[in-house]
This record gives C-alpha cells, structure tokens and sequence, in this order.
C-alpha cells in the first residue's frame, strides 16, 4: 500500500461499528469455519505503549491502507491539498472497509483507507516536527 494511517480511539471511544465491519467481513469470507489464528485489526493501544502519546491503557487502534490516494476534506468539506495540514494527533474523521484475508497461512481481518476528513488540529504526536520549526532561517549567500 502507497498511503496508509493509524488511528487510535481514546479510552472509552465507541468503537461498535468497526466492531461490526469486521464480524462482517468475517462472516462474509469464513462463514462457520474462522481460522483459529484470526489477526483482528482492532488493537490494544498497550500493545503500541512504547510509543507514548494516545497509546496508553483503554485505547484501541487500527491501520487502514489504501494503493490509492484517499480523498482528504476539512471540517467545511474543502479539499485539503497541503500535506502539512495532515500529520500524527490530527483529529479526524476517516472512511474505511473491512475485508477479511487467507493467503500465506495467515488469516485476519485489514482495513482499506477511503477518505479523511480533518475535524481539527490536535497536539503532534511522535518524535516528528514541522521542518519550518526545525531550522532557523539562513542568509544563502554566506554558504557562497
């Protein structure tokens, strides 16, 4: 996949439709017969502790992937070109399917990332800033 997000839901989030999806797309591939060594796509925020921010106890997370580019809006449902504007603790909205896989001796459940929409600026998570915080702006002919 060429473009792909993690979303993690604050303890207590309702998160019963995505629940539902993937029951769906369980029942829809399997049937009766689910593999004992399902991989669900809805996780435990602990697993992912060591990365701080939102990962704590009571979170879940979930990565949906897309080949294609998702369409992406803000909250007045305007087309958000700038890539800046979309970074790790951006609150947002996100359109996904759920499909269940068999390939490989492997068998789970995997989101596809359809659109975003952007509610709100959030705090950046992760060891990442914006390059136009990282530098001091210099005088290139000095360099010359």
């Amino acid at each position: 996949a060429k473009y792909s997000t993690m979303i993690v839901f604050k303890p207590g989030t309702d998160v019963s439709s995505l629940e539902a999806l993937v029951d769906a797309a369980i029942a829809d591939k399997f049937g009766d017969k689910v593999p004992s060594n399902l991989r669900n796509p809805l996780r435990d925020g602990e697993e992912k502790s060591h990365l701080g921010g939102a990962f704590v106890e009571g979170a879940k997370f979930l990565t949906a992937k897309s080949k294609f580019v998702p369409g992406i809006v803000g909250a007045d449902l305007g087309a958000i070109i700038d890539p800046s504007e979309i970074y790790p603790g951006v609150e947002a909205r996100i359109q996904v399917s759920a499909f269940a896989y068999s390939m490989n001796g492997n068998a789970g459940v995997a989101f596809s990332l359809s659109n975003v929409q952007k509610v709100r600026d959030g705090e950046r998570l992760g060891n990442s800033n914006a390059a136009e915080t990282a530098f001091d702006a210099i005088d290139v002919s000095d360099l010359l």
